[in-house]
């Protein structure tokens, strides 16, 4: 009896190890690295996914996901079970192809999403996961949602929202992020060197001035240029020694309507 028994039990183990292998379909296979190849199967001509393990390292692997089909829904590597690079995934709902980059398990570098239109549904730039820099949000047809720029501790700034024609509902915030200037060669070259960092939102003329301020006199124009990228270069040489006064100006135009928004700060340095 106890015979039949063992006998009978072995039949349904190998049974029930048959239909799980069955009803996933899975298959396994070595390639010409030694690698091992796990592919999970919709049928017998359409892969649903695929895992490549390190001969080397099991923890190490690449996970690739396919829909019916062939569309790459996920796609990404993995060293010690933690993801690196360059991630692909698809979402659903928002029929979004994202694009995200990875260091030792942090998001870090360009993060992007596009509907299958080939419009850019945002893009941005990551940092330890957080958000930093400008962020733009499109609608499927391109117009802007969204301006968005964020610190480099991921605190936004600065936040413009439109509607589905481009026109301003609603802003939060200063446009001018911050000035940086380098004061070491005044000594020899009587020339400021530094860079500011803005936003330059959709639709829009941002330009940025630098003013000396004199007592009684009108400001002078040391710089004026329009912004094209966040974060732009700029120098300024001085003819006279001495303590100057600069006003740092940054002036967003609404191209529809002519609106301005102005923000401004002030630095004093010395010409010795």
């Amino acid at each position: 009896m106890k015979q039949s028994h063992l006998y009978l039990t072995s039949i349904f183990i190998v049974t029930q190890i048959l239909f799980i292998s069955c009803k996933n379909k899975i298959s396994q296979e070595s390639d010409s690295s030694g690698n091992v190849v796990v592919k999970e199967w919709y049928d017998k001509s359409k892969v649903k996914s695929v895992k490549i393990i390190s001969a080397l390292n099991p923890s190490d692997f690449i996970y690739i996901e396919y829909a019916k089909d062939g569309t790459v829904l996920d796609s990404a590597r993995y060293i010690n079970d933690t993801i690196e690079g360059t991630r692909k995934y698809y979402e659903e709902k928002t029929q979004l192809m994202h694009t995200e980059n990875y260091s030792k398990g942090l998001l870090n570098g360009p993060h992007k999403a596009i509907y299958s239109s080939g419009v850019t549904g945002f893009e941005g730039f990551r940092k330890n996961n957080l958000m930093v820099g400008e962020w733009k949000f499109h609608f499927s047809d391109g117009h802007p949602i969204t301006y968005e720029y964020y610190d480099s501790l991921g605190v936004m700034k600065y936040f413009r929202k439109y509607d589905d024609d481009g026109n301003v509902l609603k802003v939060n915030g200063l446009g001018l992020i911050r000035v940086k200037t380098d004061q070491s060669k005044l000594d020899s070259l009587q020339t400021l060197f530094g860079f500011v960092e803005a936003a330059i939102p959709p639709g829009c003329t941002t330009q940025f001035t630098i003013q000396e301020i004199k007592d009684g006199q009108p400001a002078g124009i040391l710089f004026e240029e329009k912004l094209i990228a966040p974060i732009t270069e700029w120098k300024v040489t001085f003819t006279e020694r001495g303590s100057k006064v600069l006003k740092y100006l940054l002036t967003i135009t609404d191209n529809k309507t002519g609106k301005k928004e102005e923000s401004a700060s002030a630095q004093t340095i010395s010409m010795k």
